[in-house]
C-alpha cells in the first residue's frame, strides 16, 4: 500500500506540470474598400494625345522665344512645328523679339561681289546681284547664307512667295526676264522650289503672259501678297492699258486682267503698294493719294 501511495505521488507530481499553450495567430483582417460618395465625380486624367494647354496659349508662350530657342522647340512634336511655320506666328515673333537688325537697301561688297537687298520675308532676307543674275538668302538670326541656283535667264523680277496658311517649312521664288530681240528671245517666267529637296533647281513656266515683255520699253512692279504674286506692267509712252497678272503659288496657275489707261492719267507719279492686304495701284495728285483696290477685279472674273 505503502508503495502504492508512493508511485501515486509520483503520478500527481508528473500531472501537475504546467501546460504550456501557444496563441494561436491571429487571422489577417481584410480592409474594406471605400466607397465613393454619391455625387461626387472622379477626377479625369488627360491623355497623352490631349493636350494639357490649348494651341492658343502655347503659340503666345512661343512667340517671345528667340529664334535660336524656337529651333529646339520644333523637335519638341508636329503640332509645335506646324504651329511655328504659320504666317501669323512669324510675325508677331519678329515683334516681339529684342534682336531687331536694320536692312539697308544700298549695296555692298562681300569678298569682291556687290550684294543688294531685294526682299524681307519671313525673318530673311533676299539679296542679289543682277550684274552677275546671282542670288542668295541669309538668316541672320543663324547666320546662315543659302546661294540660289542661277537662273537660266536674266532675272529682272524676283519674288518669293510664302503660302497664305501653313507652308510646311517650303517657299517658291519666281523670277520673270524679257526678251531680247537680238537673239529672238521670248519673255517668261520661272520657279524655283525651296526647302522640298536638297538640291534645287529652276523650272520654266508654261504661259504666253509677257512674252513680249521688254524692260526697255515697259515699266514693271510686282508685289508678292499670301502666296499670290502680282504683276503689273504698262508701256513707259502710255500707249497701252495696264496689264495685270497673278500666279498663285499652290497650283502655279496665271489670272490676266486688263485696266484702263485712263484709270490714272500720268502713269510716271503711279505706283503699286500693299493696301490692307491686297494688291492696288497708287497716284499722288494735287496733294492726294488716291488708291485703286486691284484684287477685286481678279475676284469678278
Amino acid at each position: 500500500m505503502g508503495h502504492h501511495m508512493i508511485t501515486r505521488s509520483k503520478k500527481q507530481m508528473v500531472t501537475r506540470s504546467k501546460k504550456i499553450t501557444k496563441n494561436p495567430t491571429p487571422s489577417k483582417k481584410s480592409i474594406p474598400k471605400a466607397t465613393p460618395r454619391k455625387g461626387r465625380k472622379k477626377s479625369k486624367i488627360p491623355s497623352r494625345n490631349q493636350p494639357l494647354l490649348p494651341t492658343d496659349i502655347i503659340s503666345e508662350i512661343l512667340s517671345w522665344l528667340p529664334v535660336r530657342c524656337l529651333i529646339k522647340c520644333q523637335r519638341v512634336c508636329k503640332e509645335w512645328f506646324e504651329l511655328m511655320q504659320e504666317g501669323n506666328f512669324i510675325v508677331k515673333n519678329m515683334v516681339r523679339n529684342r534682336e531687331y537688325n536694320i536692312h539697308n537697301r544700298e549695296s555692298y561688297r562681300e569678298n569682291g561681289e556687290a550684294f543688294k537687298l531685294i526682299y524681307t520675308f519671313d525673318g530673311l532676307i533676299m539679296e542679289g546681284n543682277r550684274d552677275f543674275n546671282k542670288f542668295r538668302i541669309r538668316n541672320l538670326a543663324l547666320r546662315r547664307v543659302f546661294d540660289l541656283p542661277t537662273p537660266p535667264h536674266k532675272s529682272e523680277i524676283l519674288i518669293p512667295l510664302i503660302p497664305s496658311l501653313v507652308h510646311h517649312g517650303y517657299y517658291k521664288v519666281i523670277s520673270a526676264y524679257s526678251c531680247k530681240n537680238e537673239t529672238n528671245q521670248h519673255g517668261g517666267f520661272e520657279i524655283l522650289t525651296l526647302g522640298r529637296v536638297e538640291k534645287p533647281s529652276w523650272k520654266a513656266l508654261d504661259t504666253n503672259f509677257f512674252r513680249n515683255f521688254n524692260r526697255e520699253n515697259d515699266i514693271l512692279w510686282s508685289m508678292g501678297i499670301q502666296g499670290i504674286a502680282y504683276f503689273v506692267r504698262t508701256s513707259k509712252d502710255g500707249s497701252e492699258n495696264y496689264e495685270v497678272v497673278s500666279f498663285e503659288m499652290e497650283n502655279e496657275s496665271f489670272t490676266s486682267c486688263d485696266l484702263a489707261r485712263s484709270s490714272f492719267a500720268d502713269n510716271s507719279k503711279a505706283c503699286v503698294l500693299r493696301w490692307e492686304d491686297q494688291l492696288a495701284l497708287a497716284e499722288i495728285s494735287n496733294n492726294e493719294l488716291q488708291v485703286l483696290n486691284i484684287s477685286f477685279i481678279f475676284e469678278i472674273s
